[in-house]
This record gives C-alpha cells, sequence and structure tokens, in this order.
C-alpha cells in the first residue's frame, strides 16, 4: 500500500507540472516576468475557468512572514525537477547532463527547467 501513496504523490506533482502550477502565463514558456518574479508567483484566481487545482496557491518566493521560500537560484521559478543526487549522474555522466535543454543539468537552477511533457510546444534546440 505504501508504493501506491507515493505513487499518486508524484502523479499529482506530475499534473501540477503540466499545468504549470496554475500559474498565470502569457501561453508562452513560463519565465521571470511572465507568470513569476523573484518576489511574487502569479497564480490564477479560483474564478478562473481555466484554472484546474481550485483552492492550490504555491507560496510566494521571498515573501515575509511566510513558512518558506524558494531556493534563490530558482530565481522566483517552482522548481519542475528534482535535481539529481551527487553520487549519480553528477559523478558518472556529467557530460550528458551539460547538454540537457532548455536548463542544462549543471545549472544552478536545473530544478526549474520544464520537462518535456509540460514544455508549451517544441523545446529549444
Amino acid at each position: 500500500m505504501g508504493s501506491s501513496l507515493s505513487m499518486g504523490g508524484s502523479e499529482a506533482w506530475t499534473d501540477l507540472r503540466k499545468y504549470h502550477f496554475d500559474i498565470k502565463y502569457s501561453g508562452d514558456v513560463p519565465s521571470s516576468g511572465n507568470g513569476w518574479s523573484a518576489t511574487i508567483v502569479e497564480q490564477k484566481w479560483d474564478t478562473d475557468p481555466a484554472k484546474v487545482y481550485k483552492g492550490f496557491y504555491l507560496a510566494p518566493a521571498q515573501v515575509q512572514s511566510r513558512k518558506g521560500s524558494y531556493n534563490i537560484k530558482n530565481e522566483g521559478s517552482p522548481a519542475y525537477r528534482i535535481r539529481p543526487r551527487y553520487n549519480s549522474e553528477y559523478m558518472w555522466n556529467l557530460n550528458s547532463l551539460k547538454t540537457l535543454k532548455p536548463i542544462a543539468g549543471d545549472a544552478p537552477n536545473y530544478q526549474t527547467s520544464i520537462p518535456w511533457f509540460a514544455y508549451p510546444g517544441e523545446l529549444p534546440k
């Protein structure tokens, strides 16, 4: 039973990323100034018919009196990926990590790179 619970959590996170956490952006790639800035995440209101997760709001980044904030390396973006552990690709396959798109796997903000299944349109070359 434990594995089905953890699987449900990862499926929910996959769906949140597909819908870009219900962030309000122009339809192009969410980016700083187009869905978030270093201090605020612009999310759709519950009254927006396009909002999928009614009642779900991300905590804004770097805002006082909040219980948490995003890592400064995220530049205000929510996380779309989990960074590989140290003793994995970083040690054994760093050259391949450097070729990942849209953000290289060795970049300090790699965790904000939108994965292929959630990227609107074609991935950059």
